[in-house]
């Protein structure tokens, strides 16, 4: 036999696979790769703090990818501890959409902050729109210790420090005045999701963060698929009805998970190159795998080459 053709073969079977058991081995190799880039990378500088926010949004991504691949193993051998039942096993796929649904956001987050800006202060924007945001939210939350009451304190006064920052951005103040009043808007509103053409700017939806990273086609209603199935909507209610526990339910939710996740890998590895470096040490085999989903559904364009 040709040992190419068998290779060959075998790529074939893991890349477009058919069965639960094939699509939990593909993310099985897709979180190995995440994790050998994220240990063995030697050295993503540390400051300023919107690089060390970079590596904690990928680490965010894919450590999701565990418990993603635990779900799949379904609910098995329950035992009620009142009357002694035992339930025949249940697959619930609604449970992996959760948690999908952040790696997914993750993806569309790092992008269009760290690969859609054009510049250092494009990106600067972008990113404190996003701190921004977060810091505002949690000033509505309740301080009770003094501890927490002065940190509460602390970050009203950072809040104020990054709004005059933004305002002072040379990618703000070359806005013009529409755009200006947009983010504005957002500031007020805690929005953070913005794209950015020249002197315009404007506050997008995750359909069009997905569309901007070069994902099209089924893809661009993934998301409102995403979140019916995390909320609690009449829809979810009578799609998990639907889905009766079965296991091949859970088979479009992973294989939603690992496909974003190499994404995510390419981006990562695009926009820090001693993660590339370390990206081309993967065996071929799951080199292979993440540059042809990424070529394929995105171009060829994103495939990763030394």
């Amino acid at each position: 036999m040709d040992i190419h053709k068998s290779i060959a073969d075998s790529l074939v079977e893991i890349l477009f696979p058919i069965t639960l058991p094939k699509i939990i081995e593909l993310h099985k190799k897709v979180l190995d790769a995440a994790f050998y880039i994220l240990l063995q990378e030697p050295g993503v500088k540390q400051d300023p703090k919107s690089t060390r926010d970079a590596n904690l949004l990928y680490q965010m991504a894919i450590l999701k990818c565990h418990s993603v691949l635990k779900l799949s193993e379904g609910f098995k051998n329950y035992t009620n501890q009142i009357d002694g039942r035992k339930f025949n096993p249940i697959y619930d796929s609604f449970s992996i959409l959760s948690i999908v649904r952040p790696q997914f956001e993750s993806f569309c987050n790092f992008n269009n902050i760290y690969m859609q800006s054009k510049n250092q202060d494009e990106l600067n924007l972008k990113y404190n729109l996003w701190v921004l945001s977060g810091l505002k939210y949690r000033q509505s939350f309740n301080a009770l210790s003094k501890e927490n009451v002065q940190k509460k304190e602390d970050e009203k006064k950072q809040i104020e420090e990054i709004e005059k920052v933004i305002i002072e951005n040379p990618c703000y103040i070359q806005f013009d005045d529409l755009s200006k009043d947009k983010v504005k808007i957002a500031i007020k509103r805690k929005e953070w999701k913005i794209q950015i053409n020249r002197t315009s700017g404007k506050t997008v939806g995750w359909h069009e963060l997905l569309k901007s990273s070069g994902i099209k086609g089924v893809y661009e209603q993934l998301y409102t698929h995403l979140s019916l199935g995390t909320h609690p909507s009449n829809v979810s209610i009578f799609q998990f009805g639907e889905a009766g526990g079965k296991p091949e339910q859970c088979f479009l939710p992973i294989q939603i998970s690992c496909t974003f996740i190499m994404f995510l890998i390419r981006d990562f590895c695009t926009y820090f190159p001693n993660a590339a470096n370390t990206f081309h040490k993967l065996p071929y085999e799951y080199r292979y795998i993440i540059n042809t989903y990424n070529s394929a559904i995105r171009g060829e364009e994103y495939i990763l080459t030394k």
